[in-house]
């Protein structure tokens, strides 16, 4: 029957989110943590009490939970890329912080919290580096606040860990690191636990993670409710890559009428070439617009979400990508016109 895709949230709630020895093994691993600094104990949180992490159910799972000495960890399987993915990470991190101390409290020392994203995409391309002339981000990347001038870092409360996946490319991993990566691209396409000549050598955390994942041993209910979640992926990745090459086609196809027309206007040949190339940015822009529009309108007239009059003239008349963004990763998750900040 093979095994189940860790990056479903079924299965990444079902590894991550009732095995702390696995769950703690990752973040050792992520975080270079050994010996006297490696994590020995976890304790899960409540998910009421976990911040509202960016994307919805599908788009995004998290898991939340403190080591002995209080550190607060905030684990998250980021399926589908957007514009203020990084922006919204930082912010409910940030958040994780703060709220620990409720309004009146007197002041006292905060748990440091960490907030590792385990991203299905690629966030800062070798290419976008390159052209930017700024280093390449690695495949595991660790980020905290550092003093300008001289490197020095002391203001560790927040820190952010990614894990851009597909970075790992074709490549057999090398190291615990990309391994753990390797599981998460892999896993739904083994027939079989790897053996160690064959295939990378698995840590014993990572083996256990996989006899979890095997689907032979879900029950029927389990099989079902990963099925369902597995073709509401498929859906909403179907819909997100649609959107795009439909905004694409349409704001290329306007920006360039909308040039042309400009630049004849004008009358002489400096004129067309201005007059297209600002048709086409603009048209590039209200495409992708139409694109977002439509793909949320999808979404939730597939998951039978009705909206009221004011919320569909509130999304049509939407002219920022970033609240755009936003209303379609919460309609992958609310289960009511209600719930979302329309």
């Amino acid at each position: 029957m093979g095994y189940a895709d860790w990056k479903n949230d079924f299965t990444f709630y079902k590894i991550f989110a009732h095995h702390p020895d696995v769950l703690r093994d990752l973040l050792n691993d992520l975080l270079d943590l050994k010996d006297q600094q490696a994590i020995t104990d976890l304790e899960y949180l409540p998910r009421d009490q976990a911040p509202d992490l960016p994307g919805g159910r599908r788009a995004i799972v998290d898991v939340k939970c403190r080591e002995v000495s209080g550190r607060v960890f905030i684990v998250e399987m980021q399926l589908f890329s957007h514009t203020a993915f990084v922006d919204r990470v930082v912010y409910n991190a940030c958040r994780a912080l703060v709220s620990q101390l409720a309004e009146g409290d007197e002041w006292r020392k905060l748990a440091d919290v960490v907030a590792v994203a385990i991203c299905n995409f690629t966030i800062w391309s070798d290419t976008a580096q390159d052209h930017q002339g700024e280093p390449r981000i690695p495949l595991v990347s660790r980020w905290r606040m550092t003093e300008e001038q001289t490197g020095a870092h002391s203001l560790d409360q927040v820190r952010y860990v990614f894990l851009e996946l597909p970075k790992l490319g074709d490549r057999p991993p090398a190291n615990a690191k990309e391994t753990w990566a390797w599981l998460f691209r892999q896993a739904s396409k083994l027939a079989s636990v790897p053996g160690e000549v064959s295939e990378p050598m698995l840590s014993e955390s990572q083996r256990k993670a996989l006899k979890i994942s095997n689907k032979a041993t879900f029950t029927p209910g389990e099989l079902e409710t990963y099925e369902r979640m597995r073709q509401e992926i498929v859906i909403a990745a179907g819909i997100v890559e649609q959107a795009l090459l439909e905004g694409e086609a349409k704001g290329e196809a306007k920006g360039h009428a909308a040039g042309l027309a400009e630049g004849e206007a004008q009358g002489h040949a400096a004129g067309l070439a201005e007059g297209e190339t600002k048709g086409h940015a603009a048209g590039l822009n209200e495409g992708l617009l139409r694109g977002k529009r439509e793909a949320l309108l999808q979404v939730l007239a597939l998951r039978g979400i009705g909206l009221t009059a004011e919320q569909q003239e509130r999304i049509a008349t939407c002219t920022e990508p970033a609240r755009l963004d936003r209303w379609f990763e919460q309609a992958l998750a609310v289960k009511s016109a209600k719930e979302l900040e329309v």
